[in-house]
């Protein structure tokens, strides 16, 4: 880690704020690192799905909500290590996500893309 702020290390921000979105966690919680917890249960589980644990129980997941795979994808890769590594947030900023939801998915993830 450089220690400046630059593009990318907003976007590493940027990529926590959405696993905040997920997860329902604070960047650090309990001395838990919510960036490392998701990996974690990536690697663990090896399909995207199977990191329910971690999700934000008010979002309401019963059935997959279309996009979600994009979403946690995106927040990953915004989070990567090395920041010439992860996406400027013009190739995969809130402007991918524009039309991919519905109203009704909006309203559950408490944000609106129009």
């Amino acid at each position: 880690m450089t220690q400046q702020l630059t593009e990318k290390s907003d976007v590493y921000s940027f990529g926590v704020v959405m696993l905040e979105l997920l997860t329902g966690r604070r960047p650090i919680e309990r001395g838990k690192y919510v960036v490392r917890e998701v990996k974690m249960a990536l690697d663990r589980a090896k399909h995207l799905y199977n990191f329910g644990e971690l999700l934000d129980s008010s979002i309401g997941l019963d059935t997959t909500l279309k996009g979600l795979d994009k979403f946690v994808d995106v927040a990953l890769k915004c989070v990567l290590e090395n920041g010439s590594d992860r996406p400027t947030m013009g190739e995969w900023g809130l402007p991918s996500f524009k039309g991919r939801a519905t109203m009704s998915e909006n309203r559950i993830l408490g944000m609106s893309l129009a």
